[in-house]
């Protein structure tokens, strides 16, 4: 009987001791972030600002994604550069503000390595891309009012058609400067 009780007693003790160790590596979501966790056999939850996930380390994989607007500006070392009509390279300053609606489809996309990281350069791959297949046309010009409200559409429309089947929704994009 006094073995039972104390087995029963290390049993509790190392229960309790599990919980404060998993609750006190609990994380928070931010704002605007939303929080994945990838379990064995890939299974995706997704969640929300304020929520604060239960993780079991070794086994499942805690990723947080941003959703702050993507800034390309001229004095950034991570600048978008384009082709002109006359092969000349032009430095443009977009804003790119997207959502990610489908987490759980983006990660089982682009892996749970470093999705953050994979979200931008698409980001900018998908807008360098777009860029450049406009402003090689022919006749286009960033100094025209017109010719840049059809260029921010057309950008606009084809990050729109390359990123939702990943998962992400493009809600803004914009030229800054050039």
């Amino acid at each position: 009987m006094k073995k039972m009780a104390m087995t029963i007693i290390i049993i509790l003790a190392l229960a309790t001791a599990a919980a404060i160790f998993l609750n006190r590596h609990r994380q928070a979501v931010g704002v605007e972030q939303l929080g994945v966790v990838v379990s064995p056999g890939g299974r995706i939850a997704v969640y929300h600002p304020g929520d604060r996930p239960l993780v079991i380390p070794g086994l499942q994989h805690f990723l947080l994604l941003s959703a702050k607007p993507l800034r390309y500006l001229l004095t950034d070392a991570n600048s978008v550069v384009v082709s002109s009509v006359d092969k000349k390279p032009v430095t443009v300053g977009c804003l790119v503000r997207y959502q990610v609606e489908d987490p759980a489809k983006l990660v089982a996309r682009q892996g749970f390595k470093a999705p953050q990281a994979a979200i931008e350069a698409l980001i900018k791959n998908q807008v360098v891309g777009a860029l450049n297949n406009t402003l090689q046309r022919g006749s286009v010009s960033l100094d025209d009012t017109q010719t840049r409200i059809i260029l921010v559409g057309s950008v606009h429309e084809a990050l729109r058609l390359a990123l939702e089947p990943s998962g992400i929704k493009i809600l803004d994009f914009d030229l800054i400067s050039w």
